[in-house]
């Protein structure tokens, strides 16, 4: 290959160690080796770094724990920038009770997401009722959310048969164990017991076995998972890779099988279309709108990405893509 470095050791599950690509076509890089371990639990890893251990700590998907925000705010080795991210709710739609739209919208109209976001994980997250990640292009073109209504929401829940007489059935929410996600599985848990009283069992599960359930709730839903955590964040700066890339029902990411034959349509004109930019993003804008009243995702937040980098590491860039490096011949790392 051509690329800056090239594996140099990999223990699976443990970690990845690279060494400079002799072959790259820019030269010589900066660093002599990146180590790259694999670690799950974010507060392990910020243990590490204070420790001296890791010279960098955070991803997109496993930032700074929310808890010790107060803490390094303050440290020039902060850095936060608003992450092309989205923390969302998936849900089977081959799987009562949620191929019921009203059920799907009860749940949404039922969670606080500002507490969520300013209490239970200290502000370190921007609340969201789109698809879009704020300052995502695309993202200009206002949508209209489901605001946080509790008796709305058991309005909705009555729409699909259910309240006091007749309880919604026990649910599974499933979600992966990294970074905040128990904490907001289980204020989402609380928020439906108090304002719709549904109760919810959770499943925390690890991140191979969860990734893998997923692909199982695509390929037989049958047997899948009833509704979910998970995130997503971008691969490329465009509306498409939320909107189409996510829940076209042609799409292979579209774990969850949601289906609207009206978003389908202007999704794929959107994707096909070759006129000017800001007519395309109001395309995607209107299938935004749909599935965002049909749930067919239930959006949270928009993470921070929180990242602590070492003051002798230069030439790393946190980004709202992640970790950038422009030029590889300027990076350097721990002193030798």
């Amino acid at each position: 290959g051509t690329g800056p470095f090239r594996v140099k050791e990999w223990q699976h599950n443990q970690k990845l160690i690279l060494e400079p690509n002799p072959n790259y076509w820019a030269g010589a890089v900066g660093v002599g080796e990146i180590e790259l371990p694999f670690i799950q639990d974010s507060e392990t890893a910020y243990q590490l770094y204070r420790t001296g251990d890791l010279d960098i700590m955070g991803s997109q998907q496993n930032p700074v724990p929310s808890a010790r925000i107060p803490e390094v705010s303050s440290s020039p080795d902060f850095h936060n920038v608003a992450s092309f991210a989205v923390r969302y709710v998936g849900f089977n739609n081959k799987k009562p009770p949620f191929d019921n739209e009203n059920v799907r919208r009860a749940l949404a109209m039922s969670v606080d997401k500002v507490t969520l976001a300013q209490r239970v994980l200290n502000g370190a997250v921007g609340a969201t009722d789109r698809i879009l990640p704020a300052g995502f292009p695309g993202s200009q073109y206002p949508v209209q959310g489901l605001a946080f209504d509790a008796e709305a929401a058991k309005a909705e829940l009555a729409k699909a048969g259910y309240g006091p007489d007749n309880p919604l059935p026990q649910v599974t929410l499933s979600y992966g164990v990294e970074g905040d996600n128990e904490r907001v599985a289980t204020f989402l848990q609380q928020q439906w017991k108090e304002n719709l009283g549904i109760d919810v069992v959770l499943q925390p599960l690890e991140l191979a076995t969860f990734s893998k359930n997923l692909d199982t709730t695509y390929l037989t839903p049958e047997d899948g998972l009833e509704f979910y955590l998970s995130i997503w964040g971008a691969d490329y700066p465009d509306p498409q890779n939320f909107i189409s890339q996510q829940l076209r029902s042609d799409s292979p990411n579209n774990n969850g099988h949601w289906e609207n034959a009206q978003f389908d349509e202007l999704a794929m004109q959107a994707d096909t279309f070759t006129g000017s930019a800001q007519d395309r993003f109001q395309l995607y804008n209107q299938a935004e709108q749909i599935a965002i009243d049909s749930v067919g995702w239930l959006p949270l937040f928009t993470p921070s990405f929180s990242v602590l980098i070492k003051p002798y590491v230069s030439g790393v860039v946190p980004t709202g893509q992640g970790l950038i490096v422009p030029d590889w011949s300027a990076v350097r790392g721990r002193p030798q």
